[in-house]
């Protein structure tokens, strides 16, 4: 026989009172004193299970979900707030009698986990009696109270019903009706609790999709809403309205990464509540925000542990849904169950499969942001699951590298934090073949703290230096990559003096003459800054000149490198450095053509034109000077010896007047030979003769030459003698030994 909703109430009273039924004395003293120790239970139960005052708000949700809904109607749990109390409605197919006389007791639900019910304590309801004193039900013709309230109350007060006859017109009678007149609190207590609810609770609820909170007092109604959009992708937002027009809004997005694992017998050891599950399921949830119609990943954002509600922020970057057995209190996880350290174990190898899932879509730069960092964890369960996810992390293929055009996903292990400047210049293949590493992926955003996590190295000076000890590295780059290095050391080194020694030591100057790399140290001669000269002096090459100045000081690539070159050791090479320090050296190495060092026979033409071409520098420096005249050889026309400039004549080659080379036939007299000439040419003419004249070469013939030359009796030689004489009788005319020179003087008939 099926009863009636009022009926059903009597009954429930009968059974706990024994209200019209037969009794003695004795009979009632302890059906009293058991329902007084009952009601205190039950008390305790309720004002002591549940820490939090408004934790009933997150019970009436999962109820809620737990509810049966018709097909037709999109589940929906709402909250009116009125000055005197709050009203719950829910869409719900309604109460039946067993839903009644379960929420009627104690630790009885009609909820089995098997058919996917996610409250299963049978107390959840309770949780009301911290903020009402007589919570009223109506739905489904049920209408009925529990009166809780410290005055004349009864001892069975908290599970005992009571009909109400007069239905309320604020009772919607198309949905179940929860009413809670308020105990103690006030409007704004309420208020505040239901303004903290977010739209994110709804994120693994599969029924319930919608919250609506009303406040009566404002006319405005809070609606929390889920959506399920493609690629695992599920929108909930918030909005405010107040008659029809809406007053803010926000959309909140997650991705979902669910993976479902079968349950074996051993996972259901000492756990009753999940006996006949033949899998589970577990969702990671990664935060994403929506910009233009993309999404891209939310790195610092403490989420929330599940099972199904929110349970608590454990600290971690992303969302965890499990279902774990929770304590009574539904405020945490119930560490002794064994199911539970199952669940446990099954987390870490889902955050894995959902992490690496991210690398093949438009979140692989920055997913691994996402790892939870050491201080991030404060639940020490979960901070020891986050030391074991991070070592298993280590040997998966997490880090993306670029090879050509493509994404290559390699080991933490195999790779070095991204460094601009290391990436442009020295490029990855050559750090792969030298450091045998490689630096992330140049659009890669991996945090440091994440990092030093996984023992992924920082790109340093030690593999600077290990790509600069290999001289093919260097000598791979073209002019332009290698100005491109050197700013870059620059800017690593400038402020360390121990890159600048390691600096001297490595294969890293371009100088003139050589075609590998030299480094500052591998010789005892200096590097210097190039000169500037009109002439390209061979000799030079056998000196360390930098192939390039750097001098464009508009350039500040070319600062940069001057100043680190400076730094390290390199100067202007003086002209006075130059002759005393290499060319004065190669002057005493020998005599003659015989014993003469090779830099003097080959260069010597060099040296002479280096001479003239800065004899005005020499000629301020009077030791300078002095160095060179008592030390210069040069080149005669006599089977091309070396001689002193004392003993050299300048010829006619130099000087078209001069024909002294005819008149002096016969005589041990040495010419400077005319390869010299190119130097005489303008516009340096006057310089180099001022400086043949200072440093000794005779361009006059002697007194004694000219005697001999007319003692001779070769027509010839007279003959040519007297011409010179004619075109230069000045030079000598007012000399001492004029007398004996003209009396030497004989004219051959012919001449006459």
């Amino acid at each position: 026989m099926v009863l009636n909703p009022k009926t059903i109430i009597e009954e429930i009273r009968k059974e706990y009172t024994g209200e019209g039924l037969v009794s003695n004395s004795d009979w009632n003293t302890v059906v009293k004193r058991n329902n007084e120790a009952l009601s205190r239970a039950l008390e305790q139960l309720s004002e002591n299970l549940y820490k939090k005052k408004f934790h009933f708000i997150m019970e009436l949700v999962q109820n809620a979900e737990d509810n049966q809904y018709s097909r037709k109607v999109h589940p929906f749990i709402s909250f009116t707030l009125r000055n005197d109390r709050l009203i719950v409605r829910n869409n719900e197919m309604g109460f039946s009698e067993e839903n009644v006389r379960a929420i009627c007791d104690v630790n009885k639900t009609t909820k089995k986990k098997i058919d996917g019910y996610i409250g299963e304590k049978g107390i959840g309801f309770k949780s009301v009696f911290k903020v009402s004193e007589s919570p009223e039900i109506y739905s489904n013709g049920f209408s009925f109270r529990f009166k809780s309230g410290k005055r004349k109350r009864n001892p069975l007060a908290y599970i005992l019903p009571e009909w109400i006859d007069d239905i309320p017109d604020y009772v919607d009678p198309r949905y179940t009706n929860i009413v809670l007149p308020y105990k103690g609190s006030k409007p704004d207590e309420f208020r505040k609790q239901l303004d903290q609810l977010h739209p994110n609770l709804l994120l693994f609820l599969k029924k319930l999709a919608k919250i609506v909170i009303y406040d009566d007092s404002s006319n405005i109604k809070r609606i929390l809403e889920k959506k399920v959009l493609k690629e695992g992708v599920v929108k909930v937002s918030e909005y405010k309205e107040r008659n029809g027009s809406i007053l803010e809004s926000n959309e909140y997005y997650y991705l979902l990464r669910p993976f479902v694992y079968p349950v074996f017998s051993k996972a259901l050891v000492g756990s009753e509540e999940r006996k006949g599950l033949k899998s589970t399921e577990i969702i990671i949830g990664f935060p994403i925000h929506k910009n233009n119609g993309r999404f891209s990943l939310i790195t610092n954002e403490d989420c929330f542990l599940y099972s199904y509600l929110p349970i608590k922020d454990v600290g971690f970057r992303f969302l965890i849904q499990a279902d774990f057995i929770l304590n009574s209190s539904r405020e945490d996880i119930n560490e002794a169950k064994f199911w539970n350290e199952w669940i446990l174990d099954k987390i870490n190898s889902s955050i894995i499969k959902a992490l690496l899932s991210l690398r093949y879509t438009s979140y692989w730069n920055d997913y691994l942001n996402l790892l939870p960092r050491e201080n991030d964890l404060s639940d020490e369960t979960f901070k020891i699951r986050a030391e074991d996810l991070i070592s298993l992390l280590k040997k998966e293929q997490l880090i993306p590298v670029k090879t050509s055009d493509n994404v290559v996903w390699v080991l933490p292990s195999k790779t070095i934090q991204y460094n601009t400047g290391a990436y442009e210049i020295i490029g990855n293949r050559w750090i792969k073949k030298i450091v045998k590493k490689e630096l992330f992926h140049p659009l890669a955003n991996i945090d440091y703290n994440v990092c030093e996590l996984l023992e992924i190295d920082s790109w340093d000076w030690k593999n600077i230096v290990r790509c600069l000890e290999n001289p093919m590295f260097i000598s791979s780059l073209d002019e332009s990559g290698r100005n491109k290095l050197y700013a870059y050391l620059s800017d690593r080194a400038m402020d360390y003096a121990n890159n600048i020694t390691d600096l001297k030591e490595l294969p890293i100057f371009f100088v003139n003459g050589s075609l590998r790399p030299q480094s500052y140290n591998q010789s005892d001669d200096a590097i210097f800054w190039p000169i500037n000269s009109r002439y390209k002096y061979s000799f030079l090459k056998s000196l360390r000149f930098l192939k390039t100045d750097y001098n464009d000081t508009k350039s500040v690539q070319n600062l940069k490198i001057r100043s680190l070159f400076t730094t390290i050791g390199v100067r202007n090479a003086s002209i006075k450095q130059i002759i005393k320090n290499y060319i004065i050296p190669k002057y005493t190495e020998g005599d003659n053509n015989s014993s003469a060092g090779n830099d003097l026979i080959k260069y010597s033409s060099d040296f002479f034109r280096f001479f003239v071409e800065n004899y005005t520098t020499i000629r301020k420096d009077n030791d300078l000077f002095k160095q060179i005249k008592d030390n210069i050889w040069l080149h005669s026309d006599s089977n091309n010896k070396h001689n002193r400039p004392g003993n050299l004549y300048l010829g006619s080659s130099y000087q078209k007047t001069i024909e002294w080379e005819k008149f002096l036939i016969g005589e041990e007299v040495c010419f400077l030979n005319p390869k010299y000439k190119a130097c005489l040419e303008v516009p340096q003419h006057r310089t180099a003769l001022k400086f043949l004249d200072d440093i000794g070469i005779k361009r006059t013939a002697s007194i004694s030459h000219l005697i001999q030359a007319f003692s001779s009796r070769n027509k010839s030689r007279i003959k040519y003698a007297l011409i010179y004489l004619d075109s230069n009788w000045d030079l000598y005319k007012n000399k001492s030994d004029i007398k004996t020179l003209k009396s030497s003087i004989v004219v051959p008939a012919i001449l006459r």
